[in-house]
């Protein structure tokens, strides 16, 4: 399984209370009006990363906890 990531934070206090990862993804259709990011609803940009059995991004989120 994939996932079309627009930014990923390993750590942040910024988006929430305490410490924490954040992931943006890329590609939304839906494109809300007022949408605080709409920079990301474009699916040709970004980039694709594994979420399968052995996750590279998995293990950046555990490093940073």
């Amino acid at each position: 399984m994939e996932v079309n990531m627009h930014r990923f934070l390993p750590s942040t206090n910024s988006e929430g209370p305490g410490l924490r990862a954040c992931i943006w993804v890329q590609g939304c259709p839906i494109h809300c009006k007022g949408c605080g990011v709409p920079w990301t609803w474009n699916p040709n940009k970004g980039n694709v990363t594994s979420v399968g059995p052995v996750p590279i991004l998995g293990r950046e989120i555990c490093r940073n906890s």
